[in-house]
């Protein structure tokens, strides 16, 4: 099975300055495995779009012959999407159908966060705003690369926020993206539901800005009231 090329995509465009967003390399950044499919992403230039999303899919249910059921790329010429993150869809058929959810800037939009469905033939659903920019972002913490997209893995998270729905904890208007949670009973739940409860011992995989993950951070590990 082979698919096409790619090469490394270029900055990032935003809204207020001429410093790009670095949006990484073209390695792939996360993958997904349900009912014999195997879906992936990453970061890409492609043709015209000079920072792109593109999504990949391959069927294992012949191992010694799969086949490539998905490649996609989401780009635009004026609109840059970037750190892409993939996760199959309950609410359909998860041999045919992911969400994902990938951040996006341009010279005249802040950065901001995006989601969408794609069923395996590559059509998707229009996309949806999850966050927009609120500012133009500039962070190198002393080094030469504006970087962005960073991701954190929390554990042993105690306090007063063990026990609140995910739904009540605000994340959505943080801009953070909540990928899956591993319960301290070992069970993993990519991506997990709204009513789940956060328990004692849990650990988060969570997506988003420096800043905004240690936000998510301080609340969740902050001492009890």
């Amino acid at each position: 099975m082979t698919v096409g090329s790619t090469q490394l995509p270029d900055l990032a465009r935003q809204k207020g300055s001429t410093t790009g967003i670095h949006s990484g390399d073209n390695r792939l950044l996360n993958a997904v495995f349900s009912n014999n499919q195997f879906y992936t992403c990453h970061t890409v230039k492609s043709g015209s779009f000079p920072c792109a999303a593109r999504f990949l899919g391959v069927n294992t249910s012949n191992i010694a012959a799969p086949t490539k059921v998905l490649d996609r790329v989401i780009g635009s010429t004026t609109t840059d999407y970037y750190y892409p993150a993939v996760a199959t869809n309950p609410a359909g058929s998860a041999s045919s159908r992911i969400c994902t959810v990938f951040n996006f800037s341009s010279a005249t939009r802040f950065a901001g966060i995006v989601y969408t469905q794609m069923k395996a033939d590559g059509s998707i659903q229009p996309l949806g705003l999850l966050k927009e920019g609120q500012n133009t972002y500039v962070k190198t913490f002393g080094g030469t690369r504006n970087r962005w997209g960073d991701t954190v893995t929390r554990g042993g998270i105690t306090g007063r926020r063990k026990h609140d729905r995910l739904s009540e904890t605000g994340l959505r208007d943080s801009g953070i993206m909540l990928l899956g949670v591993r319960k301290v009973s070992g069970q993993k739940i990519f991506p997990p539901p709204g009513n789940m409860v956060i328990e004692g011992g849990d650990n988060l995989f969570a997506f988003g800005n420096s800043d905004g993950v240690a936000k998510l951070t301080a609340m969740l590990e902050a001492p009890a009231t």
